[in-house]
């Protein structure tokens, strides 16, 4: 089995499971993995495409883009839903005192009235999801005819190798960067460099040598997916608490909300802490490791050769372009305010 056709396989597992778990969602399944299977399937998928696109693989880019658009309005359906599942989780571990040993008397009130705003943010995503197109048939069956064409493109083994090298060096610099500043918006774009190398390396580097570097990596995007929550759960306190008034129930309110929202602030620090331990033991070192594992890999496999010019062309959406003529494209990963606003669990 070539690099290219394990990977193809890989993405037409994932493809296979967001079929099954979309097809639940809109049914309203009461099982929150299915919303977190959802989401994660999708960003899975992105990285796909985008490394699809990225490898010059011959696909028509166009097509690439509208599929990627189509995923992200999946993620925009279903991240309300995953996130109000989560947020109630952690809240219903804060009152039991999982989270905290003593609970402030004042943070009951707060925290039953966020987990009222809550669960409207969520009924209201779940009524929507009828509305969303690409959750249903005419947008999935699009997708899997494209993974089932790849099979006519070129093996991408050289060019994984750069990409990987790429990620692995943004990862580092944004870390570091983090480290320095401590900025939340800094923590937030290492966040998102950690998912794209996750799958990145999910992807090109399946086999045993690099299990250590997956399961560190997910480690990782635990991390900073919890920080990144509790600092949106902090502002959406601090939202809440600027809408009330100062006068009766809701001065004890704003009381409870602010007390929230500092002990979101805390929680958060805590977990960039976790990661700042972790880059202190070797995690920097690791990384660096992440190259040579994957052409250690290929060493294992036969590279099959690119497809012959006599190779039919397919036609219809699946048709291929020269691909002298593609540009490798960017990140990919969208940012929480353009179409996965407060994120949470990986």
């Amino acid at each position: 089995m070539t690099s290219l056709d394990r990977m193809h396989e890989q993405l037409r597992d994932w493809y296979g499971r967001l079929r099954e778990l979309s097809a639940r969602a809109l049914q309203a399944d009461r099982d929150p993995e299915v919303y977190h299977g959802c989401r994660v399937l999708v960003r899975r998928l992105r990285t796909g495409l985008e490394l699809l696109t990225t490898l010059r693989s011959g696909l028509k880019r166009g097509k690439i883009r509208e599929l990627d658009a189509d995923l992200r309005a999946i993620a925009r359906a279903i991240s309300p839903i995953r996130d109000g599942d989560v947020l109630n989780e952690h809240l219903a571990d804060v009152l039991s005192g999982k989270s905290e040993k003593a609970v402030d008397p004042l943070w009951h009130e707060a925290i039953a009235f966020l987990k009222a705003d809550v669960t409207d943010q969520r009924d209201l995503a779940l009524e929507a999801l009828h509305k969303v197109p690409q959750l249903d048939e005419p947008f999935l069956p699009t997708l899997r005819q494209l993974l089932e064409s790849a099979a006519v493109l070129k093996d991408p083994s050289r060019g994984l190798g750069k990409i990987l090298e790429r990620a692995v060096a943004d990862f580092v610099g944004q870390a570091e960067k983090a480290l320095a500043q401590e900025d939340p918006d800094d923590w937030h774009a290492l966040r998102l460099r950690g998912k794209r190398l996750r799958y990145l390396v999910e992807l090109s580097s399946p086999g045993e040598e690099a299990r250590p570097i997956r399961d560190r990596l997910a480690l990782i995007q635990q991390i900073l997916g919890r920080a990144h929550d509790h600092r949106v759960w902090e502002t959406r306190c601090l939202d809440l608490r600027g809408s009330l008034s100062h006068r009766g129930r809701d001065v004890v309110l704003r009381e409870g909300l602010a007390q929230l929202a500092v002990y979101q602030s805390r929680l958060a620090i805590r977990q960039e802490g976790r990661f700042r331990d972790n880059w202190c033991d070797g995690l920097r070192d690791l990384l660096g490791k992440i190259p040579k594992v994957h052409r250690n890999e290929q060493a294992l496999f036969h590279v099959a050769s690119p497809p012959s010019p006599s190779t039919p062309r397919a036609s219809g959406f699946l048709e291929l372009e020269d691909p002298s003529t593609l540009r490798s494209k960017g990140d990919g990963e969208p940012t929480s305010s353009e179409s996965e606003t407060g994120e949470v669990k990986r």
